[in-house]
Formats: C-alpha cells, structure tokens, sequence
C-alpha cells in the first residue's frame, strides 16, 4: 500500500510540475502576444525544443518578426514618399475619407502660416476658399465613375497668389481612400496677363484720341473740298474710311480687355452673333 500511495503522490507531483511549467509557458506566449499587439516586436518567447509549445512559441517569433519587416518597409516608403512630396514645387495637400487634412507639404507652408496647426481640420477653415471645400466635398461624395475621380479650379488664397488646383480622389476597391489636392502656382502667368490687359487698354485709350483728330479733319476737308478735286475727295474717304475701321478696332480691344479682367458666361445660341465682333479686325476693301 506504502508503494502504490508513493507512485500516486509522485505521478500527481509530476502533473503539477507539468502543469505549472504549461502555465509558465503560457503566460510567456501571452504576454508576447499581448506585446506584439500593442507593437512592441522586441521581445521574443524562448522555450526549450522539448516543450509541448516549442512550435505555437516559434510561429509566434515568426509573426512577429514578419510584422516587424512589415511597418519597416511602410515606414521606409511613408519616408520616402514625405521626402517626394516635400521636394515638389507644386503644394500637396493629402485628405482623408472624412475630408480633414492629414499632410501638408513644405511648398505650402509658405502661403499658409499656421500650416503646422491644421491638421485634421477642413480645408475651408485651412485656406479660407469656399470653392475649394465645395469641390473638395463634391469629389469625396461622387460615385464610382472615373469622370467623377477628379476637379480643376482656379482659386485665390491671398492678395496676388493664384493656383490652378487638381483634386484627385483615391480609390481602392470601390472604397474611398481621401483626396489628393495639388496647386499649381499660377500667380506669374496672372501677372502677365494682367499687364498685357492694361498694355491692350492703355494703348487703346492712347489710340483713340489721335485717330478721332485724324477722322474729324478728314470730314471737315471733305465738306469743304472745291469744286472738281476729284482726287483729293477720293484720298480724303479712303483716309476717312481706314480711320473709321480704326477707330472701330480701337473699341473692340478696349471691350475684350475689359471682357478679359471681367469675364461673363456666354449662351451658345449667341455665337453667331460674337462672331460679329472679329469682322472688325478683318483688312478694310479698298
């Protein structure tokens, strides 16, 4: 009896060693775990080859160590994909599903002091333009057509600084992913363009005072022409008649600059009638 109760005492110790030992292991592989999820890669489970958990231990290593060459190749490419961005001359604004600012390249810092300060704010309360948030809204709340993935616009963020603004819409799987807003810089092409508008109207105003002098004194000569000039009166309409065509001229420029600085939308049914407007700037017939 002394034997068989030594054999039961010791088989019942043997199972509590075991069982503390499992418990061991257990609790090393949970706590790894829980590590692993909280992204901490560092630590790995070491079990002896013997232990019934060996191979559950090691995928567990594995895992992590996947996991961890993983968010080192995304860290490596967000890297790159920052250093990109920040050396573009254009200025990128990247905007998540929602529409709220997540990055804002150096390009656009400049002309937005307190870039450091909006992320995870809308564009309106970023840049103060209305069209731009309204468009930006519009292309998040499209459908799945390619059409719809992408808008143009020109807007203003400050006194003389133009961008011509291209808003592309992430996809992935019929999921919205953000938006993609790029500015062109436009603020020199705007210059020009206003200086050859003041060119245009500047000379056309200069224009305007001689060729009225030229067209008075041609109408003054023809009414007092003596009797059998026949030249000199066909000379005097043919002066009379260019310096009408000029004068002609002379106006439309001044009201295509003018149309130019203030542009206004034009019904197609109306075409053949501008169309009259370029008849001016054909040669006179002699």
């Amino acid at each position: 009896m002394i034997v068989v109760f030594s054999l039961l005492f010791l088989g019942l110790l043997f199972s509590w060693v075991r069982t503390c030992r499992a418990n061991e292991e257990i609790r090393i592989m949970t706590k790894a775990a829980g590590a692993i999820a909280d992204r901490d890669l560092i630590p790995r489970v070491r079990l002896s080859p013997e232990s019934a958990f060996y191979f559950l231990a090691q995928s567990i290593n594995l895992a992590a160590e996947s996991i961890g060459n993983h968010i080192e190749t995304i860290a490596a490419e967000r890297h790159q994909l920052k250093a990109v961005f920040d050396s573009m001359q254009e200025g990128v604004i990247v905007l998540d599903a929602k529409g709220r600012i997540q990055y804002v390249n150096q390009a656009l810092s400049f002309p937005l002091s307190n870039a450091s300060q909006i992320t995870g704010r809308k564009p309106l309360e970023a840049m103060m333009s209305l069209d731009l948030q309204q468009a930006c809204d519009q292309i998040l709340a499209s459908g799945n057509g390619r059409e719809s993935h992408t808008r143009n616009l020109q807007i203003s963020l400050e006194e003389d600084r133009w961008y011509d603004v291209s808003i592309v819409r992430l996809q992935e799987r019929e999921r919205n992913r953000g938006t993609v807003v790029v500015f062109h810089d436009i603020s020199e092409l705007k210059r020009v363009e206003r200086i050859r508008q003041d060119f245009v109207a500047n000379v056309s105003h200069e224009l305007r005072t001689p060729l009225t002098s030229i067209k008075g004194y041609a109408e003054t000569l023809l009414s007092e022409v003596p009797a059998g000039s026949e030249t000199m009166t066909s000379f005097l309409q043919v002066i009379l008649k260019n310096s009408n065509h000029m004068v002609k001229m002379v106006e439309d420029l001044l009201q295509l600059a003018c149309i130019s600085r203030f542009p206004m939308r034009i019904k197609d049914n109306d075409n053949e009638k501008n169309q009259d407007g370029f008849k001016a700037f054909e040669p006179p017939l002699r």
